[in-house]
């Protein structure tokens, strides 16, 4: 259900940004066959360049590691955006 209601919130408000709850960080491109799946959420928002911030992660998998330190790594080179204020619970 987050995917859909990210899309329609950016599209209605423009600039906006996710704060993400979560013991997960719900960052791989696939799970079980599916990229719908509830592991693949994050990405699938992180893809409609919304931005996002992740609070309680306690584990990635290695897919997710990866891309988690890509993108802190393009931000601290000033590649970042910022965004409006939202708060969603998944």
């Amino acid at each position: 259900m987050t995917i859909p209601l990210a899309a329609v919130a950016h599209a209605v408000h423009g600039r906006l940004s996710v704060l993400h709850i979560d013991a997960h960080a719900d960052l791989r491109s696939e799970y079980t066959g599916t990229v719908l799946s509830h592991a693949c959420v994050m990405r699938r928002v992180r893809e409609m360049n919304i931005p996002t911030v992740s609070i309680g992660i306690r584990s990635l998998s290695a897919e997710e590691y990866g891309l988690h330190w890509a993108e802190q790594r393009a931000d601290l080179l000033g590649a970042g955006s910022g965004g409006g204020e939202g708060i969603g619970v998944d």
